[in-house]
Order: C-alpha cells, then structure tokens, then sequence
C-alpha cells in the first residue's frame, strides 16, 4: 500500500512529553476476573545508545563571511569540537548526516557561513550569543543523530521511511475478540510487544489508578488492524498512544492520556478509495425496520449486513451521559440506507459518525460526539469525493 503522509490538522505547536522517569511497579487491580496486574512504566529502548561523535562544517563563499571563521571557532572550541570551514563546490549543500564506523556513530553537520556573521543549518540559525541554543542542538545530535530529537517534529520525528515500517508493523489483523477483557490482557493480544514494544508511561499509570473500576473492555471488535485496534482500546480508558524514537534508533509505543493539544496515533485514516467504492453496502437504498433494539445491537446488525464494522467510540458517548448497556434506537420503516440509519437515532444524543480506514485499508464507521475532544489528526491524502459521509 502506497501510504502519503499529509499534515497534521492540529495548529500550532505539539507539546508532546518525551522524557519519563523509571517507575517502580505500581499495581492496581483490574476488574473482569484476573486479580491483581502490573504494569511499569521505563525508558525501554531498542539497543543501548552508541557512542556518537559529531564534526561541525561550515561552508564559507566569500571573503567577507571567512572573517566571522575565528569567533566561530572560537565558540565551538569552548563546545569541545573542532571546526572545519572550506569553500564548497559544486554538490556541497547545508545538510546533517551520519554514518557508522564499527560501534561508532559519526554525525556530520554541515552549515552555511552567512555575510552577517550567523551559520545556517537544515531549519535553523545561529548566532555567535547563541551558544547555549547551539550546545543544545549538538546535545540532542550525541543522543539521537542525524534526526535529532523528535519533540516538536512532524509525524513524531520519524523519517518517511521509519514510518512506513511502523505502519508496516501496526497493518496485520487482529481476529481475537477483546470484550471484557482486563487492559493489560487485551493490549497484550494484539501482539505488539515483540515488533514494537507498548511502554506505559507514568501520566497513563496515574489515570488508570484513579479509576480502577473501569478496566475491562466494551466496544472493540475484532477483524481491524494493529494500530486501530489499539487506538480504540486504550480510547476507551481516556488514553492513546504515540510513537517515540529512542536514542538508540528503535520505536516504542507510549501510552499516554488523551489530550487535544498531543499528537497521538489516529483513531482512523481517510479513505483512499471514494465512499460508495469502499463501503457499496452502506449506501444501498432499502426497506430498514429498526425497532427498539440496543444501539451496540444495531451497530452489530449494521457490520453484518454491509460488511462495514461500527466503532463506538465509548469515551466521548459516556461523557454526553449515553449509557450503552440502555441506550436504545428506533427508526420509522422505510426506504433508507443503513448509513441515514444511523445518523438519524444517534442526532438527539449529539452524536455523528464518520466513515474511516484503519491501516490495513478495511472501512468502519466511527460513532462520536458532534465535538470531540479527540478528532482524526493525521492525514495521509485523500481522494476528491473521498471524504464525507452521507
């Protein structure tokens, strides 16, 4: 699957936490029958870090630029690096790059020597008072390489290539059912924790002892992918997820609270097909009786009938006062399609749906508020008349 990556929806700055101190074991009891867990949150990287040296370039073009050489020498002798300046030629660009000599790991910056006297980086300047922001960039080159750190980066400061694998990784089907199974036992059913590592952190610790009482899962149904499977489960318990790069170069998966100034993993992607070739079923025109049944019975009834899997979205529906164990749904009979159906018997609760894809490319329905605290904040493309449901 050929996968775009568009830009996020969210403005603004992503004040996504990176640094978690390691926990001692905390446990709480979870409900559905299996007693006492627990869960720790640490820093798990892929390897241990390698040792990391980094050579500073700069190119200097004219005369009037070489006189500034001395003061930035200067500067990064006091950072405890050598400078080298030199005239460039032809394929010489302003760029960061590594490259591995046996266990060591060589990070190569290259800059621009500027007429006013500032060197120039790949999306940055500085100026010779810059140097405690300099000593911080060259900080974050030892730990993390050529990448840099990955707060505050697009798409969690992965490469393209990086997250393509971790979609690659998150795509395979989970077949198993996880209703009303305790937390740890259903994240650990989707089978993550070998390909890339779940790591709970200490802000998801502290939401889930606050409300040890609601630990089992409702509303997921099987047959979805990895990524989506696990975006609708922890949704369930306030929490998401995010990728995060280790210093070492690996992905792990943070469990975090919900919140809607973080960048966390979607919980479903535009489709890439148009709706009525993704999800034909839904739209078709017939005679639909609904008469007083639950609305996780109709949502049930819907998946069957069109092949097209309805998502509650637990969180957003317990926090407008919906009770889905009572909730239930009429409709006059008619000639409709199922998805007018639905729209229809969740409006009066302030409630939407909204067909999505996980990532394996398999379409569902999406049920939440009219004005979710937590919307769709990634988007890869998607196709003219692709979007929208109707």
């Amino acid at each position: 699957m050929n996968w775009h990556l568009g830009i996020p929806r969210l403005h603004g700055a992503f004040p996504i936490r990176r640094e978690f101190k390691a926990l001692s074991l905390i446990a709480f009891v979870l409900a559905g029958g299996f007693g006492a867990r627990t869960i720790e949150a640490q820093n798990t990287p892929a390897a241990a870090p390698r040792q990391t040296l980094v050579e500073i370039m700069l190119y200097a073009a004219d005369n009037a630029a070489s006189l500034q050489a001395q003061n930035w020498r200067t500067v990064f002798e006091s950072l405890e690096l050598e400078l080298q300046i030199k005239k460039p030629i032809l394929d010489d660009k302003v760029e960061v790059t590594e490259r591995s000599v046996g266990r060591l790991r060589v990070v190569t910056a290259k800059g621009g020597l500027r007429r006013d006297g500032s060197i120039e980086f790949p999306n940055r300047i500085f100026t010779t008072a810059d140097r405690e922001k300099l000593k911080k960039w060259i900080d974050e080159l030892k730990v993390y390489g050529a990448q840099g750190s990955p707060d505050g980066q697009p798409i969690w400061g992965l490469t393209q290539q990086q997250f393509n694998e971790l979609l690659t990784k998150l795509t395979p089907t989970v077949s198993e059912s996880l209703v009303g199974l305790g937390l740890l036992d259903a994240v650990s059913k989707i089978g993550l924790d070998e390909t890339c590592p779940v790591r709970w952190t200490d802000e998801a610790l502290k939401l889930l002892e606050k409300r040890p009482e609601a630990t089992v899962v409702q509303y997921v149904r099987p047959g979805f992918s990895r990524g989506i499977t696990l975006a609708w489960l922890l949704n369930e318990f306030g929490l998401a997820y995010q990728p995060v790069r280790t210093p070492a170069g690996g992905i792990v998966l943070d469990v975090i609270p919900t919140e809607p100034d973080r960048l966390v993993w979607p919980l479903g992607w535009p489709l890439e097909a148009r709706r009525n070739e993704a999800a034909p079923k839904l739209f078709d025109i017939q005679t639909i009786v609904v008469d007083n049944v639950l609305l996780t019975e109709l949502a049930d009834r819907i998946g069957k009938e069109t092949g097209v899997a309805v998502g509650l979205d637990v969180a957003e529906i317990s926090r407008l006062g919906v009770d889905l164990k009572t909730f239930r749904v009429n409709a006059v009979p008619k000639k409709t399609t199922w998805s007018l159906v639905l729209r229809q018997v969740i409006a009066s609760k302030k409630l939407t749906r909204e067909l999505w894809q996980d990532e394996a490319g398999h379409p569902f329905l999406w049920v939440t508020s009219t004005e979710p605290a937590r919307r769709i904040t990634i988007d890869r493309g998607t196709p003219a008349g692709a979007s929208g449901t109707r």
